[in-house]
């Protein structure tokens, strides 16, 4: 009995091993695999990717008012003193015909493109950081829990900053994705924390992939990667155009303001029906990180797209501005430039003809606005 234990252990051990070495042995295939592909990338220069606009450096004086505003705290209301309102009715799948969309907080929406279900950057953890212990804390629950979210055909991700791919959301959501789309680099994360290899499909600048008859295009962005002090650039960033039929959407995933590069992106690929834009986490000190909201507006009017739906605001306390800055200015701009920007309240169902007949009048996020701000926008000038 003793050795048949002994025996069984034995075997057991052998065959852990031999799994765990075969998982080692593809992730380093892979790997050899993707530092090939990165290496032939145009966008690939001294061991790092680049924008094809460089990143304003910062400056000594710019580093200064950055401490300064740091000691200061920022805007008194840079996360609400009260809970903002959420969808409160049941959420269940969407119908497959037509162009449905909830946004889910920060940069994180779930779509129903014509039946193919779309994850934008899933983070449903309680901080944007490597630690739940510190960093950038969640403002308000999340509106639809990982378990309640029904299978995604696609997972694309935008880059590999905190607060766009978190760890414990990709991990939970595996078991129910098709595929996850990334940009180049991205893919060893994912592999590290166990999502299988023929899960992961990496793609460069302009390359797209099909799924389910939809189709996906990482386009270029003007930001940065990373999630330590010394792998910046290590991996791509981007946003995506995703299209099927007649239906054409765009993600701009983070970016600074570029004309080229949205000029580009609207002629090869647009017009777009609806755009998720980056309008959050502005600062002066960083002007070319991410984009202020009358930026946005520009990137809109470039890229040719109907509607807006902003991202990046009201989840994370990433910036000094008051958490509904973004909005505020936003509003203002799109009013001005006579175009469609729409703000669904967090976890709301969307159909988007349905946008044709929305009340756009007073937005959920109105009555969170002290009245001499509402009324003095420049007083909220964070330039």
């Amino acid at each position: 009995m003793r050795n048949a234990l002994i025996l069984s252990f034995a075997l057991t051990a052998i065959a852990l091993n031999s799994c765990t070495m075969t998982h080692q042995s593809k992730i380093v295939s892979s790997e050899e695999k993707r530092q090939v592909r990165i290496s032939q990338s145009p966008n690939f220069k001294d061991g790092k990717f680049i924008n094809e606009e460089p990143l304003d450096k910062m400056t000594a004086g710019s580093i200064w008012r950055m401490v300064k505003d740091m000691v200061n705290g920022g805007h008194p209301l840079r996360e609400p003193k009260t809970p903002l309102p959420m969808w409160d009715k049941e959420w269940t799948d969407f119908p497959d015909e037509g162009l449905w969309f909830s946004w889910l907080g920060h940069s994180s929406v779930f779509i129903k493109l014509e039946g193919t279900k779309i994850l934008i950057d899933p983070v449903f953890g309680k901080r944007a950081s490597f630690t739940d212990l510190a960093g950038p804390k969640r403002m308000h629950p999340v509106p639809v829990k990982v378990e309640e979210l029904p299978g995604a055909d696609v997972i694309v991700i935008s880059h590999d900053h905190y607060d766009h791919l978190d760890k414990g959301t990709v991990r939970k959501l595996s078991q129910k994705t098709g595929l996850f789309l990334v940009p180049l680099g991205v893919g060893k994360r994912l592999e590290k924390w166990g999502i299988p290899t023929e899960k992961i499909k990496e793609l460069d600048w302009w390359e797209t992939e099909t799924v389910k008859g939809t189709e996906f295009t990482l386009t270029p962005g003007r930001h940065t990667s990373g999630r330590g002090l010394t792998d910046a650039g290590e991996t791509l960033w981007g946003g995506w155009a995703i299209k099927k039929g007649e239906r054409n959407l765009y993600y701009s995933g983070d970016t600074g303001y570029y004309e080229n590069g949205f000029r580009e992106i609207g002629e090869r690929l647009g017009p777009f029906d609806l755009s998720l834009m980056q309008v959050g986490a502005y600062d002066k000190n960083w002007p070319s990180w991410h984009m202020f909201p009358e930026e946005a507006v520009k990137a809109q009017k470039l890229v040719k797209s109907t509607e807006m739906v902003p991202l990046h605001w009201a989840t994370f306390n990433l910036a000094f501005h008051s958490w509904y800055d973004p909005a505020l200015r936003l509003k203002k701009a799109m009013d001005s430039a006579s175009l469609n920007v729409v703000f669904p309240m967090l976890g709301e169902p969307v159909e988007m003809d349905s946008l044709r007949i929305r009340d756009r009048s007073k937005p959920w996020w109105q009555t969170f606005v002290p009245e001499e701000e509402a009324t003095d926008l420049e007083s909220q000038a964070h330039l």
